[in-house]
């Protein structure tokens, strides 16, 4: 193999490196632009080269360089890239009334390469930098599949039957950790309008994100504006409760001992202790409304989604007629974490022909706005 023919191999495979980077993280017209192109050169190098092992290690060789280097490049771009910000909600502000931010991590309403890319960074490392292309296009998948998220509607859904029960001398607004409107941004354009300012958390327990809420809200901790924030829901008998409520409504009240119940949790950084203390109490609460403990499991779907696949296969062996698969990490799954339970709960029901109900989240309801209206309120009466 002469120069030239070593450079030309060590381009096209480079290329080829740069070229699936663009294909695993875009989508639409791009996408289908960068198959072309990958096809061509692909057959352009089977045309122009015999492909012995050393052409193929050296194709190897220079598409992983490739593929590294224009992932550096894109991490560089979405973490350096300073976005504008726009200010939203502000015809309804009213300094003397009480502000109410909730916040929670929020997801694109359909695919955006760009929101998941800075997500995958958050990690903050090598590894998650390499890997971060391939995270984006099993969420390209799952957008495919799906649609599109329904996350943001069901907080705008929440924000407003929480606004009409509060009724006046309350502002709701609305933040998330990973698109617009960005908490930090929120946080710090209304407390410069507020004198008081609640931040209500969707979180189930302690886990990472809430912490990062209470870093934040740490700088803004003086005597010159009043902000307190509502605790995580793990203590919440209402949000048990209600959870309760939802898997009974799914079902006939004939068929409780034959329902198998299988609560999964896809919180990434839950607290441990917490989670099984609210655990605990929904089986008690199933319990007492008739559905057999035994036939209750919990599995954590972060470690692996094969999880539920070894749960669902314990309890049918306990004799039942349906299971029902509860999810109560969060208001609603992700739209990944849906794609990949509906995936799984579809193959097992087909192979094992039983019925399956995936319950998405706690969802909006009475027990919930009963549970923030009350928070709320008391927190506003305090000095």
């Amino acid at each position: 193999m002469n120069f030239y023919n070593k450079f030309l191999l060590l381009l096209k495979s480079l290329i080829l490196g740069i070229l699936l980077v663009c294909f695993l993280i875009f989508n639409g017209i791009f996408e289908k632009m960068t198959i072309v192109i990958i096809v061509l050169i692909i057959v352009n190098i089977i045309k122009t080269f015999k492909l012995n092992i050393q052409y193929i290690i050296r194709l190897i060789l220079g598409l992983i360089v490739g593929y590294v280097i224009f992932s550096i490049i894109i991490y560089f771009h979405v973490v350096k890239y300073n976005e504008y910000f726009l200010n939203i909600g502000n015809e309804f502000l009213n300094e003397k009334n009480c502000g109410v931010l909730i916040v929670s991590d929020g997801e694109a309403s359909i695919f955006d390469s760009y929101l998941i890319l800075k997500c995958c960074y958050k990690e903050s490392n090598f590894l998650e930098l390499i890997v971060a292309p391939f995270k984006v296009f099993k969420y390209k998948l799952a957008y495919e599949k799906l649609g599109k998220s329904d996350y943001i509607n069901l907080i705008e859904n929440l924000k407003e039957k929480l606004q009409n029960r509060l009724g006046e001398g309350y502002d709701i607004y609305i933040s998330y950790l990973n698109v617009k409107p960005y908490f930090e941004k929120e946080i710090c354009r209304l407390s410069e309008k507020y004198d008081k300012l609640i931040v209500v958390p969707l979180y189930l327990t302690e886990n990472k994100e809430l912490k990062e809420i209470k870093e934040v809200l740490k700088s803004y901790s003086d005597d010159s504006i009043f902000i307190k924030i509502i605790p995580s829901f793990w203590e919440s008998e209402k949000l048990n409760r209600q959870i309760a409520k939802k898997i009974l409504s799914n079902i006939g009240e004939d068929e409780k001992k034959l329902v198998g119940i299988v609560i999964v949790n896809s919180d990434k950084y839950f607290n441990k202790n917490q989670i099984i203390i609210f655990i605990n109490k929904l089986i008690k609460n199933l319990k007492k409304e008739g559905f057999d403990s035994n036939k209750i499991v919990y599995t954590d779907l972060n470690k692996d989604i094969d999880l539920l696949l070894q749960a669902i296969s314990n309890i049918r062996e306990k004799g039942i007629s349906e299971i029902i698969v509860v999810s109560i990490s969060d208001i609603t799954d992700k739209i990944l974490v849906q794609s990949n339970v509906k995936q799984l709960i579809k193959k097992i029901s087909k192979r094992e022909g039983i019925r399956i109900i995936y319950l998405n989240g706690w969802g909006i309801g009475e027990n919930l706005l009963n549970e923030l209206e009350y928070k709320i309120r008391l927190l506003n009466l305090q000095d």
